[in-house]
């Protein structure tokens, strides 16, 4: 005698006064949990938005790269209870608000940008192996010089 509805913009509990429990205890339950559960994960998502606006944007890439790392590390949860039935909605309310699509989105813009980074740092240490390369030849080159003329 009880439905949730979700949507992207929120999330609704609806029940019969059939049953006692509906209007008494479903409904402080509901906003004890689940209510909550909504937030949380409607705080992920605008948390990705937010990184995917600020990698677009490309400024301070080093300190959303940091954050990005952050959040998988230690927000991106699987799990908020151990509950089933809560666990369900909140599977459900990530699918409603295609958290995993904008995490994907963000994870290849992270991707892309970690490749980006490492490229250039290889770059700079192929540079300076080969100056040091050089640096060895002339030397050796001098060395030669001297010990054949010397």
């Amino acid at each position: 005698f009880s439905k949730m509805g979700m949507s992207k913009l929120g999330v609704k509990l609806f029940s019969s006064a059939i049953d006692e429990n509906n209007y008494t205890e479903l409904s402080k339950s509901f906003e004890r949990k689940y209510f909550y559960t909504y937030i949380l994960a409607l705080y992920f998502k605008v948390y990705l938005k937010k990184l995917d606006y600020e990698f677009k944007k490309g400024s301070n890439l080093i300190k959303v790269r940091k954050r990005f790392v952050f959040f998988t590390k230690n927000l991106k949860i699987q799990e908020i209870t151990l509950e089933d039935i809560g666990s369900s909605i909140y599977r459900d309310m990530k699918e409603v608000l295609e958290f995993e699509k904008i995490y994907a989105d963000v994870k290849n813009k992270y991707d892309i940008l970690y490749r980006e980074i490492k490229i250039k740092k290889n770059e700079k240490m192929y540079k300076k192996i080969f100056a040091i390369l050089i640096a060895t030849l002339l030397l050796n080159v001098l060395n030669f010089i001297i010990m054949q003329f010397g």
